[in-house]
């Protein structure tokens, strides 16, 4: 019955394998055919709501579940499909019902619209509104300059960060950009580089050096400031 249910469904998945070998997407797709197996297997009268279930699958295993989503539906099957993914609601549903605050603010044909409408729906207001355009700073004094800094994930690094700016860093998880503060608090040792404030070199050998009530200060938040940004001394 169950390899009958799979081959409907497109999938393939070793029936004598544990369950806790499996990955995700194999994970739901063995509950997908086993609710169609409780329900006598027949798909017209089926719904299935699937609530974020890509947000934690890489980019190839929730391909898969997509996949998965669509057979079911070109079986005769109902499915919701809740997710903040966008690209996947354009790729694979054929409506969209967009919430915000709590109540259903549109429902369209996917065909119909855009993200950028529907992103301008779960707003409240277009994206242009959302973001205008970075005010322009006349200070162009330098408060900050970093040049060549090295740690244990990150290599030669260097910016300058002048008055009245606001600089964001970012990245992948593990890129380096989480040990970025710690180098220039002396929280973290550091290989190579300096670190320059108002224009004076200066080397915090522990985030208390930074602190505001000194002469060259460069404060620092930690993420955790329950557990990590208290100092003694």
């Amino acid at each position: 019955m169950y390899e009958e249910i799979l081959g409907r469904l497109g999938f393939a998945l070793d029936l004598d394998a544990l369950v806790a070998t499996l990955s995700p997407t194999q994970r739901a797709l063995l509950a997908v055919a086993r609710a169609m197996r409780l329900l006598n297997s027949s798909s017209e009268q089926h719904l299935f709501i699937l609530d974020e279930p890509t947000a934690a699958l890489p980019k190839h295993e929730a391909s898969e579940l997509l996949q998965l989503m669509r057979r079911m539906a070109d079986l005769g099957a109902g499915v919701i499909f809740v997710s903040h993914r966008l690209g996947e609601v354009m790729e694979v549903c054929d409506r969209a019902t967009i919430m915000r605050k709590g109540r259903d603010v549109r429902t369209t044909d996917i065909k119909n619209t855009t993200r950028s409408d529907i992103v301008a729906e779960m707003l409240g207001q277009r994206m242009d509104d959302f973001f205008p355009d970075p005010p322009i700073f006349d200070d162009t004094t330098v408060r900050l300059e970093v040049t060549g800094l090295t740690g244990d994930k990150i290599e030669n690094v260097s910016f300058a960060i002048r008055g009245s700016e606001i600089v964001g860093f970012t990245g992948l998880t593990g890129m380096g950009q989480e040990e970025l503060p710690y180098l220039i608090a002396g929280d973290l040792p550091v290989s190579a580089g300096t670190v320059a404030v108002d224009g004076s070199q200066v080397t915090f050998t522990s985030p208390r050096f930074g602190h505001p009530t000194r002469r060259s200060s460069c404060p620092w938040k930690p993420p955790t400031g329950w557990r990590m940004g208290s100092w003694h001394g």
